[in-house]
């Protein structure tokens, strides 16, 4: 039973077809070198082989020209690595020698050096310049490295094209290190050093003496004006003293405004009776009034302030929202609040039975009278302001007491490290004194250098003739794989596997004098009709579409058609491309109203029409059947077709682009088989979504056919030539022999189509 929706790809079952079968996905990811380089440089072998041999000899003429011969002056310096001490004959190897002599190393290479041998008069009478480009021309030219098996020799040369220059600029970098960083400079330079970082030692001892002194002083004094010297401990102690005195003096005021009295006022009043206050008004008590007047509800409002103590301290030290104690914590002070709001709510609503309950457990003594109860107030409010006093006095000797000690620390930590490097300086100092001079080993003035350095000219020239020739054949290259279009039928194969690949098709002229290549693009449209009768029972539906217009399938599906009926079977056409309707004019059938009109309104009577090549119907597309396409039902669609599957052994159904077209979606999934025409030029990008489109909507894939393809390209194939050859001989003399006489209106048909008609009437 056929419905008006698209069937879903994966509940709609694909019969296989030959050629349908798709590589592993392992085969798929195996990538050919010799075939990725074929596909990209095939048809620029010419060009890229002129390009390559200009561009290579460029480049080796480039290379062999552009360097210059330079000459090598070398010299060296000694360092002595031994130790001769005073008590003994006995020398010993300078602790970190090694290191020693890396140091002289960069210090040969050190900018100062390098200007101040760029600034002497000798490299001057070269008329160099002295700009910072060629204070690091000058700098690349100098080389200086340990000699290999002997760490106290240091080697030095210096390169240039004029031997003359080199040896002054290994001269002068040599005399400018020694003057630099002779021991006279730096003797000096670390006896000032040291004085300054003795000073500062000398002066953090006495910051150090002092903080100790005063710190020893007010502990003292902290003892004798609060009578203990644990600082921390009694000012935690106070704190807390005065905390639970404020909370006392909280639940007395809540007391005495129960009362009606206001213990901060001063009036004639507060000596009256309980019992003359006048009642104040009816209202809702808080729960702070009620935790005076209900046992139970001043138990609950106790554990309230505690959690949420509780909950205060973690939050000050420093708990995160998400730590397991914070989150514990809130939980049980809102579970409290909940309970004392339930509580507060009852005691509200039913005062009168909530009043016999027993004054709360730790409240304020009961106190006769009112004046009585107000002068305890102010005899605790005086006590929490005189302990508030002293605990201001504790936490102020108790600040100045830890930041004399945090500032004795920092001192300290100073102290460790002047003594730390006024230790290594004077070690370092005693080594290099020991030591004695570095001496130097460099060519004299007159000793112009003969060395000349390897010459690299052939080296450039070979680099130049690889990187000359190889650039425009990897310019090409690069271009062949930005170019995603098919060329090439090899190029299909490579894309869509062989097995996908029903056959190719020339680009056969509208007139050949080649009468071969005429009989094997018949033959090919033979040998793709056979593939497609050889892939399933009879009585097949085929729908013939292309990623884009401009492919050739109109031309494919007319030429099949004729290929069908060569071979004896009832073929119908369905011109079901209702914008372009191509097949309906090649056949010279046009007509306003068709297919799209007919499969609308219901009428299928006269629907299908003869045309002039024996065996072949048509049912034509209108020129005014574009406005019905949105209203094609698939519904009304599998009904005509499954009518038309008993009246003929093949229909072939021509669509519009499948990526464009509304009627080719709805053809695609009542075929019994999909080919797609792939025309030379097309981009590969739209065949790929071209496939995953039509496995989306459940279309079964027949297989592709590559159009117009190079008349060399199409020779060579061996997907049309392997059946070709055998009957090459009889092919050629039958297209030799006189053509039968076309019979009317095969005139009208495209070239191929005409070919394949033609050859059917032999």
């Amino acid at each position: 039973m056929s419905t008006d929706r698209a069937i879903p790809a994966e509940q709609v079952p694909v019969p296989r077809f030959p050629g349908l079968e798709t590589a592993a996905p392992a085969d798929q990811q195996q990538v050919n070198i010799v075939k990725l380089i074929h596909r990209n440089l095939r048809g620029r072998y010419l060009l890229a082989g002129i390009l390559a041999g200009v561009f290579g000899l460029g480049g080796a003429a480039a290379g062999y020209l552009f360097p210059t011969p330079k000459y090598r002056s070398e010299g060296w310096l000694d360092v002595r690595s031994t130790i001769v001490t005073a008590t003994s004959d006995q020398t010993n190897i300078m602790p970190m020698f090694t290191n020693f002599v890396n140091k002289q190393v960069r210090l040969l290479q050190d900018d100062r050096v390098i200007q101040q041998a760029m600034n002497s008069e000798e490299w001057r009478a070269f008329k160099r310049p002295r700009t910072p480009e060629a204070m690091l021309d000058f700098k690349s030219s100098i080389t200086v490295t340990t000699a290999p098996g002997a760490q106290d020799l240091i080697l030095v040369s210096f390169t240039d094209e004029k031997a003359e220059a080199a040896l002054q600029g290994l001269r002068q970098t040599v005399i400018a290190y020694q003057n630099i960083y002779g021991d006279q400079g730096t003797e000096k330079a670390k006896l000032a050093q040291t004085q300054v970082l003795r000073d500062k030692q000398a002066k953090l001892t006495e910051d150090k003496r002092k903080l100790q002194t005063n710190i020893d002083f007010a502990r003292k004094e902290f003892a004798r004006d609060h009578g203990s010297d644990d600082f921390l401990q009694l000012s935690d102690r106070l704190s807390k003293q005065h905390f639970d005195l404020k909370d006392r003096l909280a639940v007395m005021r809540f007391a005495l405004l129960e009362r009606g009295v206001d213990p901060e006022k001063k009036d004639a009043a507060e000596d009256q009776q309980p019992g003359t206050a006048p009642a104040p008004a009816a209202q809702p008590k808080t729960a702070e009034e009620l935790a005076l007047l209900d046992r139970d509800i001043a138990q609950i409002f106790e554990t309230r302030n505690r959690a949420a103590r509780n909950l205060d301290l973690l939050i000050a030290k420093g708990r995160l929202p998400q730590h397991p104690e914070r989150v514990r914590a809130e939980i049980e002070l809102d579970a409290v609040e909940k309970e004392l709001s339930a509580r507060v709510e009852a005691w509200n609503a039913n005062p009168k039975a909530a009043t016999a309950a027993a004054p709360a457990p730790g409240a304020a003594a009961p106190v006769q009278t009112v004046a009585e109860q107000k002068l305890a107030f102010r005899n605790l409010s005086t006590q929490a302001e005189t302990l508030a006093a002293a605990l201001a006095r504790v936490n102020s000797d108790r600040d100045r007491i830890v930041l004399m000690q945090t500032q004795l620390k920092d001192a300290d930590t100073e102290l460790e490290a002047v003594n730390s490097r006024l230790e290594k300086m004077a070690l370092d100092t005693a080594v290099e004194k020991q030591i004695g001079r570095v001496e130097a080993n460099i060519p004299d003035k007159g000793e112009v250098p003969q060395i000349l350095n390897a010459d690299p000219r052939k080296k450039f020239a070979a680099l130049g003739l690889i990187a000359g020739g190889g650039l425009p054949v990897a310019i090409l290259f690069l271009l062949g794989l930005l170019d995603r279009r098919f060329r090439y039928a090899d190029q299909a194969d490579d894309e869509l596997g062989t097995s996908r690949l029903l056959g190719i098709l020339p680009d056969l002229p509208t007139t050949t004098d080649d009468p071969e290549q005429v009989a094997a693009a018949v033959h090919s449209v033979h040998h793709i009709r056979s593939r497609l009768q050889l892939s399933n029972a009879p009585h097949q539906i085929y729908l013939v579409t292309s990623p884009t217009s401009g492919d050739g399938k109109t031309s494919l599906s007319l030429s099949l058609a004729v290929s069908f009926t060569a071979s004896g079977a009832r073929v119908l056409l369905v011109d079901f491309d209702l914008i372009g309707h191509g097949l309906t004019s090649q056949l010279g059938l046009s007509r306003s109203r068709g297919i799209g009109h007919k499969l609308v309104d219901g009428d299928l009577t006269d629907l299908i029409v003869d045309t002039a090549v024996s065996g072949l119907s048509l049912i034509p597309a209108g020129n005014d059947d574009a406005s019905c396409a949105p209203r094609i039902s698939r519904k009304s669609l599998d009904n005509l077709l499954g009518s038309l599957r008993t009246q003929f052994d093949t229909i072939i159904v021509d669509t519009g682009p499948i990526l464009g077209s509304l009627e080719a979606n709805l053809a695609a999934t009542l075929a019994d088989g999909v080919v797609i025409v792939v025309g030379r030029g097309q981009q590969g990008s739209y065949m790929q979504e071209t496939s995953r489109h039509l496995q989306q909507i459940g279309a079964r894939i027949a297989g592709v056919v590559f159009n117009r393809a190079h008349t060399t390209d199409f020779k060579r194939s061996t997907t049309v030539n392997a059946s070709f050859r055998s009957i090459r001989s009889a092919a050629e003399a039958a297209a030799k022999s006189p053509p039968p006489e076309a019979a009317p209106g095969f005139e009208r048909l495209g070239t191929l189509a005409r070919r394949v008609a033609i050859d059917a009437r032999r």
